[in-house]
């Protein structure tokens, strides 16, 4: 809920909820660790410790994530693991899978 309400807060739902399935797909990469708090509380990975002020919109974002978490929401990511905002450069090279909201999301080219 933290990634989702630090990351992609104000954004459109479907971003919101492509942020979240960046988390689990990268749980069934085989490229990472299977636990979701390992994935989310690695270095340099998600924004995850800034201080949470809008409390309706983390309790949304924790809906959101114990939705995604049961599987109860299709991936709209197409199977990404990465993501940024759109126009941000960024120093890894990944395939440009979709753009949902402000968010655009990858995965490794192989």
């Amino acid at each position: 809920a933290t990634v989702i309400y630090q990351e992609a807060r104000g954004d459109t739902k479907d971003s919101q909820l492509g942020v979240a399935h960046t988390v689990i797909n990268r749980t069934r990469s085989g490229r990472y660790s299977l636990e979701i708090c390992d994935i989310v509380t690695k270095s340099k990975q998600y924004a995850i410790r800034a201080r949470v002020a809008d409390t309706v919109s983390y309790s949304a974002a924790e809906n959101l994530a114990r939705r995604v978490i049961l599987g109860a929401t299709e991936d709209p990511t197409k199977g990404a693991t990465h993501f940024v905002k759109c126009g941000r450069k960024t120093s890894w090279s990944k395939q440009l899978l979709v753009r949902l909201g402000n968010h655009c999301f990858y995965k490794p080219k192989n």
